[in-house]
C-alpha cells in the first residue's frame, strides 16, 4: 500500500494502538518490578538478613524492563493488513474496501487503473467520514495509562520501603543462631561521636531488649532500646563516646558475645612554641613565644619550632600554601606526641598548613595555619646635611660634613671614602 493520503490516515490508529500496548506492557512490567521487590524484602527479613544493593538492583532491572518492553513495542514492523482487517471488524459496513484498498500496489511513475482508482477514492472518502482511531477506545486507552502509573506509584513504593541501615559506614557484623543480627558488632568511634546499635530479629520478638555497657573501673550500666514501629528493629545509642567499652544485648534472658568498642582519635595540634635566633647583625637576645601560630622575624633568623599534639604521629610536616605546595618535614618520636622543626631558617615568609598522619593513616581533619612574616634586612641610609651642594675649596681650606646615618639594626661603622682627582 502506497497512498500518501490513506497510509496518514491508517497511521493515526497505528499510533494509538501502539500508544495501548506500549502502557500494558509497561504497566506489567512496574507491577512485577513491585512484587519482586516486596518478595525479596520480605524473604530477607524472613532470612534475618540484609543486601545494600537491594535497591539499587530492583532500580535497575524495572528501568531496564520498561525501556526494552517500550522499545519492542515501537519499532515492531508495521503489518497494514492485520491493521485493516482490525478497522473493518470494527466497521462491519466497509464490508472488505479498506482491506482492499491496502492491498492495492501502484508502481512509481505509473498511474493507477480505473478499478484502482475507484477503490482508493472510496477508501480516502470513508477515512474522512469516520475516526478510526475508534480502533481503540480512548477510554481504554487511558485505563491502562492511569494502570500503568498506578502501577509504578506501587513499585516505587516498594522500592522506598527497602531499609538497608549501615551504621558508620559498616555492614551488619554479627548474626546469632537464633537470628538476631546485631549493628556494628564491634566498631571504632571517633571520640565524642555516639555510637548506634540496632538488633533485628527473624523471629519472634522479644518484650525488651537492653544493651549492657562494661567499661573499665567503672560497674557496668544497662540502657534499653526502642523498638521500631515497622521493622522487627530494636535501636539505642551510647552518646558521647569518651573512652573504650564493651557491651553485648540481653533478651529473654539470653545474650549476645561482647562486642568490642575501641575510641580513636583524629590527630591535631595542641600548643606550638617557636624559639628565634636572630642574625648576629641583629644584635638581639633569643626569643621564645609560646602558644602561637604566627612568626614575625627578619630575614636570616632561624626558628626552632616545637609541637605539642593530642597523640603521636607518624609524619608531620608544613605545606606551603600557593602554587608551589612546597613541604618541610618536621622531625617525630614515635611514642611521643611531639613534633619538632629545629634550626629552620626560612627563605621566605607566606602561611603553611599543618599536615598530621597518625599510625592508623588518619589524617588530620582540620588543617593548622602557620604564618611566617620575613621581614628584609634594610640597606643603611646616609643622608648629608652640610655642605649641601658642590664646593670649591682652596687647597688650604677646611671644612665640615654633618648628616645622619640610620639603619634598622644600627650601623656599627660609617665613614666618608674620597678620591683625588688624577689620583
Amino acid at each position: 500500500m502506497n497512498d500518501a493520503f490513506l497510509k496518514t490516515r491508517l497511521d493515526r490508529a497505528l499510533r494509538r494502538q501502539r500508544g495501548l500496548a506500549v502502557a500494558r506492557a509497561l504497566a506489567v512490567v512496574w507491577a512485577g518490578a513491585a512484587l519482586t521487590t516486596a518478595a525479596a524484602q520480605w524473604l530477607l527479613g524472613a532470612l534475618g538478613t540484609s543486601w545494600p544493593l537491594l535497591f539499587p538492583v530492583m532500580v535497575t532491572l524495572a528501568a531496564a524492563g520498561a525501556v526494552g518492553v517500550a522499545l519492542l513495542q515501537l519499532t515492531r514492523p508495521v503489518d497494514y493488513r492485520d491493521l485493516a482487517r482490525r478497522i473493518e471488524a470494527r466497521h462491519p459496513e466497509l464490508d472488505g474496501l479498506l482491506l482492499t484498498a491496502v492491498q492495492q500496489q501502484v508502481a512509481p511513475g505509473t498511474e493507477a487503473g480505473y478499478l484502482q482508482d475507484r477503490v482508493l477514492q472510496e477508501a480516502r472518502a470513508r477515512s474522512q467520514q469516520q475516526d478510526w482511531r475508534d480502533l481503540v477506545p480512548r477510554g481504554r486507552l487511558w485505563f491502562w495509562h492511569g494502570a500503568q502509573l498506578a502501577a509504578l506509584a506501587l513499585f516505587a513504593f516498594a522500592a522506598s520501603q527497602i531499609r538497608v541501615t549501615p551504621i558508620l559506614g559498616e555492614a551488619p557484623r554479627w548474626v546469632g543462631r537464633d537470628g538476631v543480627t546485631v549493628t556494628p558488632g564491634d566498631a571504632q568511634v571517633e571520640r565524642g561521636d555516639s555510637l548506634v546499635v540496632l538488633a533485628r530479629f527473624a523471629g519472634d520478638l522479644p518484650s525488651g531488649v537492653n544493651i549492657v555497657i562494661s567499661q573499665a573501673n567503672a560497674a557496668p550500666r544497662s540502657l534499653p532500646l526502642v523498638k521500631s514501629l515497622a521493622d522487627p528493629v530494636f535501636g539505642g545509642s551510647v552518646t558521647e563516646v569518651a573512652a573504650d567499652f564493651t557491651y553485648h544485648l540481653a533478651y529473654r534472658g539470653e545474650r549476645t558475645r561482647e562486642f568490642k568498642v575501641t575510641v580513636f582519635e583524629h590527630p591535631r595540634l595542641v600548643r606550638a612554641d617557636v624559639e628565634l635566633t636572630f642574625p648576629d647583625y641583629t644584635r638581639l637576645p633569643p626569643k621564645r613565644i609560646e602558644d602561637t601560630r604566627r612568626v614575625s622575624a627578619v630575614e636570616g633568623t632561624r626558628l626552632d619550632l616545637a609541637l605539642q599534639l593530642n597523640k603521636p604521629v607518624r609524619s608531620a610536616r608544613l605545606v606551603a600554601r600557593g602554587g608551589d605546595k612546597s613541604a618541610v618535614d618536621l622531625t617525630v618520636t614515635p611514642g611521643e606526641a611531639v613534633a619538632r622543626l629545629p634550626a629552620f631558617v626560612p627563605a621566605k615568609g607566606g602561611v603553611y598548613d599543618l599536615q598530621l598522619v597518625d599510625a592508623d593513616g588518619r589524617a588530620n581533619k582540620v588543617a593548622s595555619p602557620f604564618t611566617i612574616d620575613l621581614q628584609p634586612n634594610r640597606p643603611p641610609e646616609l643622608r648629608l646635611a652640610s655642605p649641601r651642594g658642590d664646593v670649591r675649596p682652596s687647597a688650604l681650606e677646611e671644612f665640615a660634613f654633618e648628616g645622619t646615618v640610620f639603619d634598622d639594626f644600627g650601623a656599627p661603622a660609617y665613614g666618608i671614602a674620597y678620591s683625588l682627582g688624577g689620583a
